[in-house]
């Protein structure tokens, strides 16, 4: 039970970085450089 959970977890929390990555700050003000690993993660899916 205790690994179903954390498998969950750890897969919204992918899902949530690759939705993230890429997007403006919530003001606009600052776009923060996507990490190169996040890139290649985001363009295997």
């Amino acid at each position: 039970m205790k690994k179903t959970i954390l498998k969950a977890v750890a897969k919204l929390g992918y899902n949530m970085a690759l939705e993230a990555a890429g997007t403006a700050s919530m003001y606009g003000t600052y776009q923060p450089v996507e990490p190169k690993a996040l890139q290649q993660l985001r363009n295997k899916k």
